[in-house]
């Protein structure tokens, strides 16, 4: 699963920082990227099982591909609503384009970056889950299915339990990256107030 969204999030981040900015090329790929996003995932278990076999790398292909959605678009979304000014602001002072992706536009897109990676961590957990069942293999999710065929009920919510256990989990530590990371923008908020 982190191997997944991990890539999700590289790749997200990436080409939301390209689209952000060239406006040609989100013109061009902007259709693409809508009809690939209007796919389900779960509709691509099917042909990915076939394509790869019913190993990990299925199942992170999966996560990676529904994970990466609210990571491209939020980053997208924030480098779009940017203020032009500091664009201008870092030629003017001659900062290299690299420093300028680096120490300006990454910072001030971060909110919006770890909130899409907040929405692709549950959808990642979703997808574990859901891969499991139709994929096989071990896991909670195949325990969870076969829990509820065999009646045994306990078992089963036990299991709907811990899977809602590690989405809190992984979701805290999330948080408490974000807050690290982020610290400066809290800060600022805070100030604000």
């Amino acid at each position: 699963m982190m191997i997944g969204f991990i890539g999700a999030v590289v790749i997200g981040v990436v080409v939301g920082f390209v689209l952000g900015q060239a406006h040609r090329l989100h013109a061009m790929f902007a259709p693409v990227l809508e009809f690939l996003r209007a796919i389900p995932a779960v509709a691509l278990i099917p042909l990915v099982i076939i394509v790869l076999g019913l190993d990990d790398t299925a199942k992170v292909i999966l996560i990676t591909f529904i994970c990466l959605w609210p990571v491209l678009l939020n980053t997208e979304a924030a480098i779009r609503g940017m203020d032009p000014g500091l664009r201008e602001t870092a030629r003017v002072y001659g900062i290299h384009w690299f420093r300028y992706e680096l120490q300006v536009a990454l910072p001030a897109a971060a909110p919006q970056i770890f909130a899409g990676m907040r929405t692709s961590l549950s959808l990642a957990l979703i997808m574990v889950v859901v891969s499991e069942m139709m994929a096989g293999g071990n896991g909670i999710g195949v325990f969870v299915l076969q829990s509820q065929r065999s009646f045994a009920i306990t078992d089963m919510w036990s299991g709907i339990v811990l899977i809602g256990i590690f989405g809190y989990v992984f979701n805290l530590l999330l948080i408490v990256v974000e807050n690290r990371v982020l610290a400066w923008h809290h800060g600022a908020n805070t100030a604000v107030e």
